[in-house]
């Protein structure tokens, strides 16, 4: 079940990227986004849309149902040009973003 959640969700972020977008995996259950022409308010529409998605696609897996709980925790980072911050300050911002957002829903779905 594992392997059809990583696949939905790829597919769930590839759907919703534009041409000059980039997503890939970055490792593990975690994936990487480039998405340039985004704001940061724009952003949390496009979240909804992805994890809307991947609940579509993954619908149909019988085992996910009322046994298995799943979520989507998103770190992200802002940079415009000229920022000047270098990709390892970057990674570690949205990287504390992630586990922030990991440790919200775990509260929040917890009781």
């Amino acid at each position: 079940v594992g392997d059809q959640l990583l696949r939905g969700l790829g597919l769930a972020l590839q759907s919703r990227v534009c041409d000059s977008d980039l997503v890939s995996r970055w490792g593990g259950d975690e994936f990487a986004a480039l998405l340039p022409q985004m704001t940061l308010h724009q952003m949390d529409f496009w979240l909804e849309r992805v994890r809307r998605t991947l609940s579509e696609q993954l619908a149909g897996i019988p085992q996910l149902h009322d046994t298995e709980r799943y979520g989507v925790s998103v770190g992200y980072v802002d940079v415009t040009p000229g920022d000047g911050r270098e990709a390892a300050v970057l990674l570690k911002e949205a990287d504390g973003r992630l586990y922030r957002d990991k440790a919200l829903r775990r509260r929040t779905t917890a009781g």
